[in-house]
């Protein structure tokens, strides 16, 4: 793995990082409040506690990106009283509706606290509700992990698709990745120097900054392939 994960988009490391600290002080979600007095702490002095109700409501209405923003305020804890429950519940709530952010990090927070099959099997769902809405992020970090931790050839060839799918949409690192993949043979991948080229190629239109030894590996190959 340590040739793939080198390339992982770090966007979301703020939103993981809350969400993992909160993960470790849950034992079992409780049902979130129905009662928004009830529900919302708010310090006053620090936030605008009837946007924070607005939202509060919105969320319990079934808007998912209420949802979503009021896991991030019970994530960071600055404008409400929260033991963290309340933000892996409502977090839970936009990914089940198919909002694409909080699938992602969702899916994150699932596979770090992983340990056994059905619980790396939930984060790989969320992982493919995300990128299945398109975000970009998710669809790199499944392809990395469906390629490398792929258990069928079928597995493999999905992770480069989904690698392909966020390289498509302008994502660099998944190029890179792919022109990797095909020019080391890595993960028991052939080996396809022009596919490589091809790849490393377009990760340089979108202005990515390659090492010098990766110009000239292009150079290369780009004379093999014509």
């Amino acid at each position: 793995m340590p040739h793939l994960f080198s390339f992982w988009n770090a966007k979301s490391l703020f939103f993981c990082g809350c969400f993992c600290v909160v993960f470790f002080t849950l034992a079992q979600p409780s049902a979130a409040p129905n009662n928004a007095d009830q529900a919302l702490e708010v310090a006053p002095h620090q936030c605008l506690d009837h946007q924070i109700r607005r939202n509060y409501e919105a969320a319990e209405n079934g808007d998912m990106e209420a949802q979503f923003h009021l896991a991030l305020i019970y994530a960071e804890r600055e404008c409400v009283a929260s033991d963290g429950r309340d933000a892996l519940i409502w977090l839970t709530k936009a990914a089940d509706l198919g909002h694409a952010e909080a699938a992602y990090n969702l899916a994150e927070i699932l596979l770090s606290h992983a340990k056994d099959a059905s619980e790396f099997k939930e984060a790989f769902h969320y992982f493919k509700v995300s990128a299945g809405k398109g975000f970009i992020d998710a669809q790199h970090r499944l392809g990395v992990l469906l390629v490398s931790h792929g258990q069928s050839e079928t597995e493999q060839q999905n992770g480069l698709y989904w690698l392909g799918a966020a390289a498509d949409a302008g994502d660099a690192l998944s190029a890179v990745s792919l022109g990797m993949i095909h020019s080391q043979g890595l993960y028991g991948i052939n080996t396809d120097t022009c596919t490589a080229y091809d790849w490393f190629a377009a990760a340089s239109l979108m202005q990515h900054s390659f090492p010098d030894t990766v110009f000239d590996f292009m150079k290369k190959q780009g004379a093999a392939c014509k």
